[in-house]
């Protein structure tokens, strides 16, 4: 019954134990048989079977099937809404993730790349907060946050997040967490209760981020490589489109981190980087400009070595001597007379200047005034001694 009515789409109605001679399809119950069909894009997706008591009259039997042809249109509405409704959500989706897959592969530096990830992301699946961990030499650390410029690697939520990604990291699965988890393993456990108490977050999702990588061309192991970690202040529902949807952007973050990675590991980035733009700037319209610069340079080049001619240039100076000494006089005084002038050639012993000083003629002043005081004190006494009588 329900294969005609799949194929037909022609609703049916059967009285009890009874058949139909144009569809060949009976009823073999002691009930009143209503079989709708319920199309939605042009095909039968859901049939409506209900069975009713009997012996109700042909028109209450009509009436029955009259009111079940209603509720079909009215539920063919809602799936064509609904279906509508996923058509444009797919179409937003898919717009939005042709503008993730450009922020994320436009830029080559694995910090560019990291901020790029963790906040378009954000919108994209309808997370709280989106974090980045890296690993490095086998230790983790948190690259980016989502709505944050600057990161305190120290602060206790960074770090217990980052020891909850490292544990997850090894195990190179993807895992859905929630604040009520209880059968974890022992490693991740004690580590993601501590976050929670900490973060007071409902609900989380570490991706680990691997790469596949190859020692030989049979045998393949994914390297993890770092995690990015969705989390939730709330508990909803968890639908496997959100999940699928969170699977293809951290596959599209994979292959965008582990390129800026490999880009930034090349060996003398800087070097062929700085060859690159010479060679850029070279090229195109600017070649023939180039290539006569270049020609001048080197005409001018050979020219300064090649050419040899005389090269005067005026200045002006003064010759200084060697050697400079300054003379002092052993005495102070007043300088009487400079028997050489200024460009002489001297000889040893030679007086350059004559000096007076006057303290020493003070002193002979006074030295030839003792002696005159003295003398006349002699005579004075001689001629004392010759008036006195006895």
């Amino acid at each position: 019954n329900l294969r005609h009515v799949i194929t037909s789409g022609q609703p049916i109605c059967l009285s009890p134990r009874s058949r139909s001679s144009e569809s060949d399809i009976e009823n073999p119950t002691d009930q009143l048989l209503l079989t709708v069909p319920i199309q939605a894009e042009g095909r039968v997706a859901l049939v409506l079977e209900i069975f009713q008591r009997p012996h109700r009259g042909p028109a209450t039997e009509r009436g029955y099937l009259q009111f079940l042809e209603r509720m079909a249109a009215m539920a063919e509405g809602y799936l064509s809404k609904y279906h509508e409704r996923q058509l444009l959500d797919q179409h937003r989706w898919s717009q939005e993730l042709q503008q993730y897959l450009y922020c994320v592969h436009r830029h080559l530096g694995v910090q560019e790349t990291a901020f790029a990830v963790v906040n378009e992301v954000q919108s994209l699946v309808d997370a709280d907060r989106v974090s980045l961990i890296l690993t490095s030499g086998g230790q983790s650390q948190v690259q980016a946050i989502s709505g944050l410029d600057s990161i305190d690697r120290r602060a206790d939520q960074v770090r217990q997040m980052t020891r909850v990604a490292q544990a997850v990291i090894k195990t190179c699965e993807p895992i859905w967490l929630t604040a009520h988890d209880e059968d974890l393993p022992p490693q991740l456990e004690r580590d993601w209760q501590r976050y929670v108490d900490i973060s007071h977050i409902r609900q989380c999702a570490v991706y680990p981020l691997t790469s596949a990588s190859s020692k030989s061309s049979s045998v393949k192991r994914q390297e993890p490589f770092g995690a990015l970690v969705f989390e939730q202040l709330h508990e909803p529902e968890v639908k496997d489109i959100q999940r699928c949807r969170l699977e293809e952007v951290c596959r599209h973050a994979t292959l965008a981190l582990w390129n800026a990675r490999q880009y930034e590991s090349l060996f003398l980035l800087p070097l062929w980087r700085l060859l690159g733009n010479l060679a850029e700037a070279i090229g195109g319209r600017n070649f023939l400009r180039t290539l006569s610069f270049t020609i001048l340079f080197v005409a001018a080049a050979v020219a300064l070595t090649t050419l040899k001619t005389d090269l005067t240039v005026p200045v002006r100076g003064k010759i200084l001597p060697a050697a400079r000494r300054t003379v002092f006089a052993h005495e102070d005084g007043v300088i009487t007379r400079v028997p050489v002038k200024h460009g002489d050639m001297v000889q040893t012993g030679q007086i350059l200047a004559e000096l007076r000083n006057t303290d020493l003629d003070v002193e002979i002043t006074a030295l030839v005034g003792q002696q005159t005081t003295t003398r006349q004190q002699i005579l004075s006494l001689q001629r004392s001694l010759l008036d006195d009588p006895h």
